[in-house]
């Protein structure tokens, strides 16, 4: 439980320094969009737990395809 609580902190400031500080205006953009969903669906989970459905999948899914976009992103600028 403490491994799960520290991945999805460590996803939540990952997503959050993306929002402030990628050089491309639109992966900023999406990674706002996507922190604002994620910071949601961790709110969800003083009410019950949504990693266990179908919203726990789309935070996964979210976070990935940002981190996937950012490593793509930093690839090409080399």
């Amino acid at each position: 439980m403490t491994l799960y609580c520290v991945a999805l902190i460590s996803t939540t400031v990952y997503e959050y320094r993306l929002a402030r500080s990628s050089r491309r205006s639109s992966l900023r953009s999406w990674a706002a969009i996507i922190f604002a969903i994620n910071a949601g669906t961790v709110g969800l989970v003083f009410g019950f737990t949504p990693f266990t459905t179908q919203v726990g999948l789309q935070y996964w899914f979210l976070a990935g395809a940002l981190a996937g976009a950012a490593r793509g992103d930093s690839r090409g600028q080399k």
